[in-house]
């Protein structure tokens, strides 16, 4: 867009590492930037549709409108610490509209396959739940790739997915606090194995959290 470079990284802090929840809210912009940016790019892939909450509050349940009209579904978990357990807040994210798998018990599977979610639909899912979470001071610790869609059959896009919630520059999540739930497409559960996900590790000192 012709600004300066940094401009670029102001913007990239307010979405990423404050959850801004819009471009107008990444007040260190200039009014005029933040205008052109609204102008000329669609702030999320996915607009919250609806919302229910469960279990005094510990269950959310989110309905994501996509750009084509299209709908998936989002839960959000959270459990208190126990003798056996730390506290954590799950988000169990869609990887695909319907599945094409078509297992009997699945609800999801009976009802279709439409197509694969992008790397940035299933990216949102995560911000947009964040972004909630943040206003009550908690944030997710854990996800699970087991909503909507069989998401080996989507691999290139649910593997983009986790290395961008791993960047240093983005939430510095960690892949092993995320499990993939499969039916057993085994050459794609070898190659994941062989992935060569980012560890925390290896990642800068200064964006450790």
């Amino acid at each position: 867009m012709g600004e300066a470079p940094y401009r670029g990284d102001q913007a990239g802090q307010w979405f990423w590492q404050k959850l801004a929840p819009s471009f107008s809210a990444m007040r260190t912009l200039p009014v005029s930037v933040r205008r052109r940016l609204e102008e000329t790019y669609a702030f999320s892939t996915v607009t919250p549709h609806a919302k229910r909450v469960a279990d005094k509050g510990q269950t959310v349940k989110y309905l994501f409108r996509l750009a084509d009209g299209r709908t998936i579904e989002t839960v959000v978990m959270q459990y208190d610490a126990s003798a056996r357990s730390r506290a954590r807040t799950t988000i169990c994210v869609s990887s695909q509209v319907g599945c094409p798998i078509g297992c009997t018990f699945c609800a999801t599977g009976r009802s279709g396959f439409d197509r694969n979610l992008s790397q940035a639909e299933i990216v949102d899912q995560f911000l947009m739940a964040s972004r909630d979470l943040a206003e009550g001071q908690r944030s997710l610790t854990n996800v699970v790739f087991m909503g909507m869609g069989e998401p080996l059959n989507n691999y290139a896009a649910v593997v983009g997915a986790i290395r961008r919630w791993a960047g240093p520059d983005t939430l510095n999540f960690s892949p092993r606090r995320v499990t993939i739930s499969t039916i057993g497409l085994v050459p794609f559960i070898e190659r994941l194995g062989a992935e060569g996900l980012p560890e925390p590790g290896h990642l800068p000192a200064r964006a450790r959290r």
